[in-house]
């Protein structure tokens, strides 16, 4: 994390972090990340294999028009194993 402060779940525990915390987001285990302070944060993610990467470049292209769309968003084929869970748990 670069600033401001989030808070991570990952599979079942939560925790909050601030400048300089790292987090493993281990494929297969359900998370999510939230930022939590009063100011706007910034995180450098890093993904390998690089596909998950390519799901957030995909989701960010375009905001859909209404919640029709939003349901039915092409996902790339690169990333078709990701499964996305619903809104975060946080």
């Amino acid at each position: 994390m670069l600033f401001g402060q989030f808070t991570f779940k990952i599979g079942d525990q939560v925790a909050v972090g601030g400048p300089g915390t790292c987090a493993f987001m281990p494929r297969n285990v359900p998370h999510a990340w939230k930022n939590t302070g009063s100011e706007t944060g910034r995180v450098l993610f890093l993904y390998t294999p690089a596909a998950a990467g390519g799901l957030i470049e995909a989701l960010s292209e375009r905001r859909p028009a209404d919640d029709d769309e939003h349901n039915c968003r092409m996902i790339p084929p690169s990333v078709k194993q990701i499964t996305l869970s619903g809104p975060p748990s946080l």
